[in-house]
Formats: structure tokens, sequence, C-alpha cells
């Protein structure tokens, strides 16, 4: 997966949305590889998600294909997160919670200003 690089001023910030998106997994297969690693079963992350464990088990090895190294191993009902990948899981699974974070206190905040506004008309 190439690593985007780049100063950009804010008037071009739809430019970097754009190449963001394009390097970026979406958001729910990541939380696919998540679920793995927190589960190290993919039939367990697959129910604790609501999906189907096939749909799992593709999305987590496209995703390996995409990023050009082998998150876990699999073998006979047994997954491990590779040494390659610990460091990875570890900050993906930050970085996603600051994002929730983040989400939940800009929604809060909307919430907030627009009760205030509510309250003023």
């Amino acid at each position: 997966m190439p690593l985007v690089s780049a100063e950009i001023c804010c008037s071009d910030h739809f430019i970097l949305v754009v190449i963001f998106m394009a390097v970026i997994p979406p958001l729910r297969k990541l939380e696919y590889l998540l679920a793995v690693a927190r589960e190290l079963h993919f039939g367990k992350a697959a129910e604790r998600l609501h999906v189907d464990q096939s749909h799992i088990s593709r999305e987590v090895k496209a995703l390996e294909k995409e990023f050009e190294f082998t998150v876990f191993t699999r073998a006979n009902h047994f997954v491990a997160i590779t040494e390659e990948a610990g460091p990875f899981i570890m900050d993906l699974e930050q970085a996603l919670a600051r994002f929730v974070a983040e989400f939940e206190k800009a929604q809060r905040l909307a919430r907030l200003r627009a009760r205030d506004r509510g309250h003023r008309e």
C-alpha cells in the first residue's frame, strides 16, 4: 500500500481527502481486521460483528493482499497475529479509538449547538 506524504494547504483539502480515500482501506474492513485480532478467531469475530465468517475471511485476505504483508497466520482453527503485523494492529487499534472519540465529541458538540440555537429562537 503506497504511503502519501505531501504538504497541502487548506484550499487543497479536497485533494487530500481524495488521496487519503484512495490509499486507506474502508473503515469497516479495518474493523473486521481488528475484530479478528481481538478474538484470534474468525468465527467469533464474525459473530461479534453480525456478519458471515466467510465474508470476514475474504475481506481480511483482500486487506493482506492490499497491505502486501500477512497479518494473521492460520492453521486448523488457530489464528495468530504475525510478528510484523503486531505493531500495526496496536497502532490501528489506537488510531480507530481516537477516531471514534473525536467523532463522538463532534456529534455531542453539534447536538449542543443545535439545542442552543433552539433555545434562542
